[in-house]
């Protein structure tokens, strides 16, 4: 409203020596006492998108503001220091965190597509575990579940053994933290499977969150086998932030890590030596406190067993299908057919070679696709050589369909002999590098073998958790 004459014509000392604050003089007194009301710094403040709002007034309009203007508080206290206002270190918790939230990405992210492979056939995917002990037994003292996970043949654990479950994994009786965690199985028994599903779980928050970071390394990765420092084996698509994380879980000794070695059987000669950085890492000389899970065939582990079986707090086992699960296998792989189920089920009570192969989850699906296939060409496998020549066959007639040659698909093979000649020589280079191993005594990793080789196979593809150098 206006003011009345008398208070322009007759201002009073009190109205002189304390005009009403105009926009100049509050923001005089917002400078002056923002740090007695616990504000932010005056450039945040005048900055604040908050002050068009009015937002800030009621604050600065405090008592502690108005009566007692010429008692501003020091403003030494309240200045930021450069340590707050710094970026964090290069060995900040911080860079833990972004490390594992990257690995979380990675581990949650859908499987590449499978081209050029056999059709998946659709079953619940499961994994059956047994926690074994330590004193090996014979056959007579062994109880049911032993027994039935004995199939005869050179990967069999003879040793006492019980049913455990995922949530297990890792949980000590006496509550301390495992050192080091062995896990067996056969060849095809779903070891890297076990392996990504693990690192799932713990992605989801389901088991492991003592640890705050799982990081899984394939030993077959010639990526990790390269490595000669530990530093080298955590990656980051930011290098700023690989550098960091590395040297804080360096730093702290391996504390609150799992480090999962998956496909410990696939490591040279040369990385079994007690030299090497897996071993050094796997005898606690490298990162002491951090907990090492390794898989591996039950025929490649007898160096970790000589070497730190006082150390291995948890050993198991992957003991694939039982003869139920292989039967229920059959009724989904074929419930669009039920002549198939039966058809299967008869095959395998003929050639028993290839019903004791059945447990291996990988043999099971090449079983059934091959015997699909097989009974569309009238030709049944009888022997080994039969199934995986049949099964080979197959891979190719896929990878035909994908890449036609001419623009023409190729719907059947006859003979190898039939195959395109740029395809034929690929499948005669990879006969000679098997070949040359059988002859030599040597495990063959084709990834040792720089090649153009094209990508042919039944297994999956996984995804990357290293990235391309520069990317």
């Amino acid at each position: 409203s206006e003011p009345t004459p008398t208070q322009h014509s007759k201002p009073t000392p009190t109205q002189h020596s304390e005009p009403t604050p105009t926009t100049h003089s509050l923001g005089k007194h917002r400078r002056m006492k923002c740090d007695n009301l616990a504000l932010q710094p005056t450039k945040k403040v005048k900055n604040d998108s908050s002050e068009a709002t009015g937002h800030l007034i009621p604050r600065l309009a405090a008592p502690s503001a108005i009566e007692r203007p010429s008692e501003p508080a020091p403003m030494q206290p309240s200045e930021p220091t450069p340590t707050q206002h710094s970026e964090p270190s290069l060995e900040s918790p911080s860079a833990i965190e972004q490390y594992a939230c990257y690995l979380k990405s990675v581990y949650m992210k859908p499987k590449p597509p499978m081209y050029d492979k056999l059709p998946q056939i659709k079953v619940r995917k499961y994994i059956k575990l047994a926690l074994i002990g330590k004193d090996d037994i014979t056959p007579e003292e062994a109880d049911e579940f032993t027994q039935s996970t004995i199939r005869g043949n050179i990967h069999d654990i003879t040793r006492k053994k019980q049913p455990m479950t995922f949530d297990q994994i890792a949980q000590l009786e006496d509550g301390s933290e495992p050192k080091c965690i062995l896990i067996e199985g056969a060849p095809g028994i779903g070891k890297s499977t076990f392996s990504w599903k693990l690192s799932r779980k713990w992605g989801k928050g389901k088991i492991l969150q003592q640890y705050q970071l799982l990081v899984m390394l394939r030993l077959r990765d010639n990526r990790v086998r390269r490595a000669t420092d530990v530093l080298h084996l955590f990656r980051h698509p930011d290098e700023v932030t690989q550098e960091a994380a590395a040297k804080e879980i360096v730093r702290r000794r391996g504390k609150g890590l799992l480090l999962l070695l998956e496909g410990f059987d696939e490591l040279p000669a040369n990385l079994h030596l007690e030299d090497s950085l897996f071993m050094r890492i796997i005898t606690g000389v490298e990162l002491p406190e951090a907990t090492v899970m390794i898989t591996s065939r039950p025929s490649a582990s007898g160096l970790l067993l000589a070497t730190c079986r006082n150390d291995i707090s948890q050993h198991i086992e992957i003991i694939g299908f039982t003869p139920e699960d292989v039967q229920c296998y059959i009724t989904t792989a074929f419930e669009d057919n039920p002549s198939l189920q039966c058809g299967l089920r008869e095959y395998l009570s003929c050639y028993p070679h290839m019903k004791s192969m059945m447990y291996v989850p990988l043999n099971c699906a090449i079983v059934s696709q091959v015997y699909r296939n097989s009974i569309k060409d009238k030709f049944i496998p009888k022997t080994m050589s039969d199934l995986y020549t049949s099964l080979v066959r197959s891979l190719l007639l896929c990878y035909l369909h994908a890449h036609p040659v001419h623009g023409r698909k190729v719907w059947r093979l006859r003979s190898f002999s039939e195959l395109p000649h740029n395809v034929f020589q690929q499948l005669r280079e990879l006969g000679r590098i098997v070949y040359e191993g059988i002859v030599q005594g040597q495990q063959v990793i084709f990834s040792d073998h720089p090649s153009d080789f094209d990508g042919l196979g039944l297994m999956q593809s996984m995804n990357e958790l290293y990235v391309d150098e520069g990317a």
